[in-house]
């Protein structure tokens, strides 16, 4: 279905791009955009630590480097583990093959970034699908250089894969809708597949694509579209699947369920509702999208109208993906990070495009989608500045601090942390990961308040952590970790 309108013969003349091939633009913006996420990516190790990287990152970086040396997927070298996503650790481990210290951790950084900036034509594509090429244009330039966005492509997780893949899906999806061939399928099916392995709750966005691919088939090849999507995307993650339920009789990652079993024993488990509400507020004023929020709301809805099948898959599709991924993080899990929600930082571009595309210049509501862009990328930069200054996770640095302390200790001694990442990756003792993050059987002695047997069974000597998580999510268990004090 060709894009809809967008009164481009009488405004494009107005922009500086009139003389330049779209191609080379928006290359041009790849560019530019990939400068300040390489600056964050090669900051010195303080500035990692208290600025760019939470201490889940060091999770990957650890479980990578012991991969990369030999000791599998463990974290202290001994105890084999599945807390992460797959994909995103197999593709930084051979890093840590060729370098050490804090070097693979920026290539890591530069590999993010990169694949952050290669989102850019995909969501010019899918705005220009949507709405025409200067909604496109406009979607790329406020992902480019929203500074929320630049922060999450270098978070050290597989945020910006996950978003490459849903992005390439989501084309993958439109250039079947326009032309039903098998071959279009083929790639559709293996790239879910990445999809998946990248993040497992992009099954939600996968769902939406396959029954949407569904609709749109010839009726002859309906059936057919679900077997082959579904078929190959199940043949890549089957492997990773297989190997979670014979070493840990389960195809979920430990993750998913330590750290809401842990609110639940604190009593910072939340109704339900709530969790949700603290979730959406949480992702609106992570991308500085709250006080934008209202007016968006009601400029799309007049927007949409007339789009008709054109909005399904740039907008429709991952907003339902979005939706219950905060019923999952929000609801569920109540541990809404910014990061979970990989897709938002397209979408919301790809909707303030749509709102500046579909009015001429001049009229009110043209004037009203500008000042949107402009707030939008203002709040966001004022919201980020205060972290570039003085740190956005300063509380880490008094990891970094138990990271040295390690040094003083016995060469056999074992820390054991609920948070590991930091300490286990600039330390120079095994550490071992308390709170069932990345091991199972962790999880399983903190599910049956067994903790304490835990640690001396694996050999724990001292206890290193900050007091925020020690007295609150994590204060039930103190009791039994109080010999270790």
């Amino acid at each position: 279905m060709a894009p809809a309108p967008d009164h481009e013969s009488r405004s494009w003349s107005i922009t500086p791009f009139i003389n330049i091939n779209h191609r080379i633009t928006i290359w041009m913006l790849a560019a530019l955009a990939l400068a300040p996420r390489l600056w964050l990516a090669w900051q010195p190790t303080e500035r990692l630590v208290t600025v760019v990287l939470r201490d889940d990152a060091y999770i990957y970086f650890v479980v990578a480097r012991n991969l990369a040396t030999g000791y599998g997927s463990t974290f202290d070298g001994t105890t084999p583990g599945n807390g992460y996503h797959p994909l995103w650790l197999w593709l930084i481990t051979p890093l840590w093959q060729f370098a050490a210290g804090d070097t693979p951790v920026r290539l890591a950084l530069t590999v993010g970034s990169a694949l952050n900036v290669a989102c850019i034509p995909l969501i010019y594509q899918l705005g220009t699908r949507l709405s025409g090429r200067r909604a496109g244009l406009v979607a790329a330039v406020l992902f480019a250089l929203t500074p929320s966005t630049i922060f999450i492509s270098v978070n050290g997780m597989e945020t910006s894969l996950v978003l490459f893949l849903s992005l390439a899906t989501l084309c993958l999806l439109s250039a079947y809708t326009e032309r039903p061939q098998y071959r279009s399928l083929f790639a559709l099916g293996i790239c879910s597949g990445l999809m998946l392995l990248a993040r497992t709750d992009s099954v939600f966005l996968f769902a939406g694509v396959v029954a949407y691919a569904c609709y749109t088939s010839p009726r002859q090849m309906r059936i057919m579209s679900v077997l082959v999507t579904c078929g190959l995307a199940g043949l890549v993650v089957s492997p990773w699947l297989a190997w979670n339920v014979l070493r840990f009789g389960t195809m979920l990652q430990s993750s998913a369920s330590a750290y809401p079993f842990a609110l639940k024993q604190s009593g910072l488990y939340a109704n339900p509702i709530a969790g949700l509400i603290s979730a959406a507020l949480i992702l609106l004023v992570g991308h500085a999208a709250i006080l934008c929020a209202v007016p968006l709301g009601i400029e799309l809805r007049r927007s949409l109208r007339g789009l008709g099948r054109a909005a399904i898959i740039p907008l429709t599709i991952p907003c339902a993906a979005l939706c219950a991924l905060l019923i999952i993080h929000g609801s569920l899990r109540q541990n809404p990070q910014v990061y979970y929600f990989a897709l938002f930082p397209a979408v919301l571009p790809l909707s303030i495009g749509l709102l500046w595309s579909r009015r001429p210049v001049g009229d009110t509501r043209f004037r009203v989608a500008t000042t949107l862009i402009v707030t939008l990328f203002l709040i966001s930069a004022a919201m980020q500045l205060p972290g570039l200054v003085s740190g956005r996770y300063p509380f880490q640095m008094a990891e970094l601090h138990a990271a040295a302390w390690t040094s003083q200790t016995p060469a056999d001694t074992k820390i054991g942390t609920f948070n590991a990442g930091i300490v286990a990756y600039y330390g120079s003792r095994p550490v071992v990961e308390l709170g069932g993050v990345f091991s199972p059987s962790a999880y399983e002695a903190l599910r049956h308040h067994e903790l304490a047997a835990y640690a001396r069974r694996e050999g724990v000597v001292y206890l290193a952590d900050y007091d925020a998580p020690l007295n609150r999510i994590y204060a039930p268990f103190l009791r039994e970790l109080h010999p270790l004090l």
